[in-house]
């Protein structure tokens, strides 16, 4: 007879949420490596900025959330992760792009630069800026469009400290689109 104890039942919530948290880690990492590329995550929860958070955040990392769509208590209670203020978050979530929020985020130092910290901000598409970007993943200099304002961009491009500091930035859709830029791009305004 088989011992349940040592044998548990698979939990098909449980897995599906590992599932989700692996397949939205490796877009993550896509859209960090090909800056500008359009990755596909799902949601979770109904929400796609909760289905990021649930495959960054862990015990021992600290995040800010800025809005009131998203019920980060439910990823918090699932990952651990501890509510912190910006500037010693690792991760800053917001509804809505926030080149203020963007401002305060860690950039890390000379001396540590993984101590930087990572944005990601819930965009509606309504708005968008045509962009070139260049740097490590892009081949030569990329075209695209980043659901951004003008403002936002260009606050990004003149507060960004030289590399290694500076902190990575997500965008993400509210179709579950997702678009990663590492602290290496540079971003120019189309004009």
């Amino acid at each position: 007879m088989c011992n349940q104890a040592n044998h548990p039942l698979p939990n098909p919530a449980l897995n599906s949420i590992e599932r989700l948290n692996r397949d939205t880690f490796r877009a993550c990492l896509e859209a960090l490596a090909r800056p500008g590329s359009v990755q596909g995550i799902d949601p979770l929860f109904d929400s796609y900025l909760l289905a990021v958070a649930s495959s960054l955040l862990y015990s021992k990392t600290r995040y800010c959330y800025q809005g009131n769509q998203a019920d980060f208590h439910l990823v918090e209670a699932m990952t651990g992760a501890t509510p912190s203020l910006p500037p010693v978050s690792h991760y800053l979530f917001a509804d809505v792009p926030s080149a203020e929020l963007f401002e305060q985020a860690c950039s890390g130092s000379i001396e540590q630069p993984e101590s930087s910290a990572t944005c990601i901000f819930s965009c509606n598409g309504t708005q968008e800026t045509a962009v070139f970007l260049r740097g490590p993943g892009v081949k030569e200099k990329l075209r695209t469009n980043l659901p951004l304002d003008v403002a936002f961009i260009k606050r990004l491009i003149h507060k960004r400290p030289p590399f290694p500091l500076g902190a990575d930035l997500f965008l993400v859709s509210d179709r579950g689109k997702i678009i990663g830029l590492p602290r290496t791009t540079k971003i120019e305004v189309q004009q």
